[in-house]
C-alpha cells in the first residue's frame, strides 16, 4: 500500500463521453458533499474500466489532448515530465487521474457544461475550506488547479474560475506552481 492510495474509485471508460459524464458527476457530489478528502487528504482516483481491462489511467488517455495535459502538470512545482516515460500501476506513487479525466472530457463539446460544473464545484470546495492543509493530493500537489488550468486554457470565459480558485489563505510564496499558471495569462 502506498502513502497516498486512494480509497474513493470512480470506474469509467475512459473512451465513452457518457461514461466520462457520469463519473464528473458522481465527483461533484463528492465535492459538494465534502466526502471527496479523507483526513485533510484527496481522497479521489479515476480508473478505467471496460469489459477489456481495468487499470489506472495513464497520461495517454488524455487522447487529443495529451499536449494540454503535459503543459498542466509541467506547470506544477516539480514538473510533469516524469509523468511520461512510465507506467501508472496499482504500486505507482502517482496521482494524476483527475487531470487526465478533464483533459479526456474536454475532447467532447457535448458534456462541456459537466466539465464547467464541476470545474465549479472544484472551486466551491476550496472556497469552503479556505486552507491549503485541506486540498493535498500527495506530498507535492494540490488537487484541482489543473483542471482548472486546462479548461481555462481552452475557453477563457472561464479563466475566472482559476482566479476563484486561489483562496484568501493562500500566498504566492506558498504555492510557486500557481504564479507560473497565472503568468500564463
Amino acid at each position: 500500500m502506498n502513502q497516498f492510495d486512494k480509497n474513493k474509485i470512480i470506474t469509467l471508460d475512459i473512451q465513452d463521453p457518457k461514461q466520462i459524464k457520469a463519473a464528473l458527476i458522481q465527483y461533484q457530489t463528492l465535492l459538494n458533499t465534502d466526502q471527496a478528502f479523507n483526513n485533510q487528504e484527496f481522497d479521489v482516483e479515476f480508473t478505467h474500466s471496460n469489459s477489456n481491462e481495468q487499470r489506472r489511467l495513464q497520461p495517454s488517455d488524455a487522447g487529443q489532448n495529451l499536449g494540454l495535459l503535459k503543459s498542466a502538470l509541467d506547470k506544477g512545482q516539480e514538473g510533469g515530465s516524469h509523468y511520461y516515460d512510465h507506467e501508472i500501476t496499482d504500486t505507482t506513487e502517482t496521482y494524476i487521474s483527475e487531470v487526465i479525466v478533464f483533459a479526456a472530457a474536454l475532447q467532447y463539446p457535448e458534456i462541456k457544461s459537466t466539465i464547467v460544473d464541476t470545474a465549479k464545484a472544484i472551486v466551491a470546495y476550496t472556497r469552503r475550506m479556505n486552507d491549503t492543509s485541506e486540498m493535498w493530493i500527495d506530498d507535492m500537489r494540490v488537487f484541482g488547479v489543473e483542471a482548472l488550468y486546462m479548461l481555462a486554457s481552452t475557453d477563457l470565459q472561464y479563466t475566472y474560475l482559476l482566479g476563484q480558485f486561489f483562496i484568501p489563505y493562500w500566498t504566492m510564496s506558498t504555492l510557486p506552481n500557481m504564479k507560473a499558471i497565472l503568468l500564463h495569462y
